[in-house]
């Protein structure tokens, strides 16, 4: 079953967010430095301020690629359970423009502090087609939910006690219930039941 979207302009958002998710990682990618440790190590070095500008994009995505899972799934618990976690994705992408545009301020970080690789690692998701299977859809959708509870857990673990810190040990235990989440919607779509059981 390949994901095909109902309307001309559902198709051509989703052109855009791609091309605009391959700029983005276009212009975030970084000279790699060489530390002068025993090994040599490749380690890209972002700013807080761009790993924000990555995770917005992120959850845009998501909330993108959900909404395309909810045109085509038939069953309406399946379809309610999209627009839920649409919903949260796009509450995620408000609080991370509120920080990135400094209307935060508790527990706040500068955002020219360079983070950890590990914390960039987890940006490195797979892309968005729009003719990819369903099977390939859902597992796009777990592993990147996956990613994104690593993201915010590590940038939890960088922010000082407070207000921020808390929001994103949240939004991680959030991306974690998404993950299983669909992994369930998966089986429900992959497997349905019948009348017989």
């Amino acid at each position: 079953m390949i994901i095909s979207f109902e309307n001309a302009a559902a198709r051509e958002l989703c052109k855009k967010l791609i091309q605009e998710e391959r700029n983005h990682k276009a212009k975030l990618k970084v000279p790699m430095m060489i530390s002068s440790t025993r090994k040599m190590n490749m380690v890209s070095n972002l700013t807080l301020h761009e790993v924000l500008k990555e995770a917005i994009q992120k959850e845009v995505l998501s909330r993108f690629l959900y909404v395309g899972l909810r045109q085509r799934v038939k069953n309406a618990g399946s379809k309610e359970a999209f627009h839920i976690l649409a919903e949260q994705e796009e509450m995620h992408q408000r609080f991370l423009e509120d920080y990135l545009h400094g209307k935060i301020k508790e527990g706040a970080l500068s955002p020219g502090l360079v983070v950890d690789y590990k914390i960039v690692d987890c940006l490195d998701q797979p892309e968005i087609s729009p003719t990819m299977d369903i099977k390939e859809v859902f597992n796009l959708a777990v592993n990147r939910e996956k990613a994104s509870h690593d993201l915010y857990l590590n940038l939890a673990a960088i922010h000082p006690n407070g207000y921020i810190k808390h929001i994103m040990e949240d939004i991680a235990a959030q991306e974690l219930e998404h993950k299983k989440h669909v992994e369930s919607l998966y089986v429900e779509v992959a497997f349905p039941q019948t009348n017989g059981g």
